[in-house]
């Protein structure tokens, strides 16, 4: 269990492109797969954010922890806007 800012900051990607990255995928594919909810990507505003740790288990199959709504922040959960229009 991480118990300081700096594990958070070392477990936190900011942006679908960083996300991207770490998962091995393009930019508009995380954003597919954040609008699917196919994997625990969050959105603070309207940047996409993960956690490296959360990551990691949902792709090896391990389950997951929900956050409870007070940890989600306002419009976490709204959908990722498609950008091809």
């Amino acid at each position: 269990m991480m118990n300081t800012t700096t594990d958070l900051k070392d477990d936190l990607l900011n942006g679908a492109f960083a996300i991207g990255e770490f998962i091995d995928k393009t930019e508009r594919q995380t954003y597919y797969i954040a609008e699917r909810r196919l994997l625990p990507i969050f959105r603070i505003g309207r940047m996409l954010h993960a956690r490296k740790s959360e990551l990691t288990a949902a792709m090896s199959g391990q389950r997951v922890p929900r956050r409870s709504t007070s940890e989600i922040a306002a419009g976490d959960d709204a959908p990722v806007p498609d950008r091809a229009a």
